[in-house]
């Protein structure tokens, strides 16, 4: 609806695309993970990613992810981990609750660690595409992704 902030759901819904070797929703196992749980669950969270609490405490994570655009200040395009207490400063701001405060929540009500994945947008007006620069980038991540978890 914002154009780049459609980011992190438009690599989501490609990871669960029923045309990717996985069914939907499917728990794919990782290569290289020496955790106790190998497999990851993806799912889409859209701007209310605190209704994902319920899946999240089923599933019981040892991490779980956010990737969404941030505004950083940097080149459209720009992929960047961001620690949860930068959030504040960086979020392009269209979720009800701060992703901040609810990795804050995610981290003491699963025990589990919390990163985000951010996109610098070039463009969040309503109605608009996403960029191109925005498109590399989240070929970019499905790249990365996908090659970890083959």
């Amino acid at each position: 609806m914002r154009g780049d902030d459609a980011a992190g759901v438009l690599i989501i819904r490609r990871l669960m695309e029923p045309a990717q070797p996985n069914p939907p929703n499917s728990r794919i196992q990782s290569k290289h993970s020496n955790s106790a749980r190998e497999e990851p669950l993806f799912f889409e969270a859209g701007p209310l990613p605190e209704a994902a609490t319920g899946a999240l405490r089923r599933f019981r994570p040892d991490w779980a992810i956010f990737i969404d655009s941030a505004d950083m200040g940097a080149k459209p395009g720009t992929v960047r981990w961001l620690e949860p207490r930068e959030l504040e400063e960086f979020s392009a701001n269209t979720h009800a609750f701060p992703l901040g405060g609810l990795s804050e929540y995610f981290s003491a009500e699963f025990g589990c660690r919390v990163a985000v994945l951010g996109i610098q947008p070039y463009n969040l007006e309503i109605d608009s595409p996403v960029s191109e620069e925005v498109k590399r980038a989240i070929e970019e991540i499905l790249s990365a992704i996908t090659s970890e978890f083959k």
